[in-house]
């Protein structure tokens, strides 16, 4: 599965370069209709280009954890926030193009809308949304989940790369499971488990939670 994605966002992002290059080539020579070809290929090309960035392993030297509230959080992978907020900024201009290209009210009001949609999601994303994983004595809270998990409940945790991509699942008491993508994060999966898997399981670590020092030593280097 995540070979075929690779291959969807690899043929996406030729495709809009080609796209882009015939409209440029449209636009030199003097004949009409090369400019729509040109922003729609350099839109998808970027756009799949910065998601190949994100869906390749992260190789490089991972962040140091943070203190935020009462405990730590873990670092994503640098310019992630960005990248992200891009892509769907992008999707917001493909909708602007597409709208203009129907040369009708219409169309550019839909384009419109769908432009103002995509960039107010793009600003929640650079600016309010969390991906980070947060640990303190008392638990922990995934990305993208409201509640936190209290270490009492944490049984075990392990990496399922069985999807496209990687995710932490926690399974937590009564056999429940909560998963996060480990697409944003900086440090790997494995260490990741490792340490809740530890903090679940000691009492006394927990308590050293509130500091990132705590967590350094599952650091990968």
């Amino acid at each position: 599965m995540r070979l075929f994605v690779w291959a969807i966002l690899v043929f996406g992002a030729l495709s809009g370069a080609a796209l882009g290059a015939l409209g440029a080539a449209t636009v030199a020579t003097g004949r009409s209709g090369g400019w729509l070809a040109l922003l729609l290929g350099v839109q998808t090309a970027l756009m799949c280009g910065l998601l190949c960035v994100d869906l390749r392993r992260y190789r490089g030297t991972p962040p140091p954890a943070m203190r935020a509230d009462d405990g730590v959080a873990l670092p994503l992978r640098p310019g992630f926030v960005r990248r992200r907020a891009l892509v769907v900024l992008l999707l917001g201009t493909l909708c602007l193009t597409a709208g203009a290209a129907g040369r009708s009210v219409v169309g550019v009001l839909l384009g419109l809308a769908g432009f103002a949609l995509f960039s107010a999601y793009a600003a929640w994303l650079a600016f309010r949304a969390d991906h980070r994983i947060r640990l303190d004595p008392q638990g922990l809270r995934l990305a993208g989940t409201r509640e936190p998990i209290a270490w009492r409940d944490v049984v075990d945790a392990s990496v399922d790369s069985s999807s496209w991509q990687p995710y932490l699942v926690v399974r937590t008491q009564g056999g429940a499971q909560h998963a996060a993508s480990l697409v944003p994060q900086a440090w790997s999966g494995a260490a990741l488990a490792e340490l809740i898997r530890r903090a679940g399981r000691h009492t006394a670590y927990r308590r050293e939670l509130d500091s990132p020092e705590a967590v350094e030593r599952f650091r990968p280097s």
